[in-house]
């Protein structure tokens, strides 16, 4: 009787059409562009409350049901997509993370990693210099056999 039951509901509930996620509302997208916008700047909850005349509580339940985080790791999260553009482009760790509003590089370096699982300084990109610079030719075994016998004698 159960697994009529049962049965019965699953092929219901499979013919049903499936629900349309919903839009986000248009406060929250313009808060989240306000965020990807001025993500360098200080950004406070209660600016952003007032803007959108939601309280911080609920602002942040609504944020996080739509994008998945909430508004202050959202700004984090693009403040570290700031910073790897940046990063890319060669610029010291110092200048990027002060130009992507981290108030120091330890913060910007600990939050860039956890985020990123590298350190700023391994995902920069490699030098030229260092790409064609040619490693050094292992040296033969008879030119270290004339090393060790030459080793200690004055010349």
């Amino acid at each position: 009787m159960l697994e009529a039951y049962l049965t019965t509901l699953m092929t219901q509930l499979a013919e049903e059409a499936p629900i349309a996620p919903t839009p986000t509302p248009y406060v929250l997208a313009h808060v989240a562009r306000h965020l990807r916008e001025h993500c360098a700047s200080d950004i406070s909850l209660d600016d952003l409350s007032q803007q959108t005349g939601y309280s911080a509580g609920h602002l942040i339940r609504a944020f996080k049901q739509h994008y998945g985080l909430t508004p202050h790791a959202y700004l984090i999260n693009q403040r570290i997509q700031l910073g790897q553009a940046a990063l890319r482009q060669g610029q010291p760790i110092v200048e990027v993370a002060l130009t992507a509003g981290f108030n120091d590089q330890p913060h910007f370096q600990r939050t860039f990693r956890r985020l990123v699982a590298a350190t700023p300084n391994q995902y920069r990109p490699r030098s030229s210099k260092s790409k064609n610079r040619a490693l050094p030719a292992k040296p033969t075994a008879r030119q270290r056999l004339i090393v060790r016998r030459t080793a200690g004698r004055c010349m």
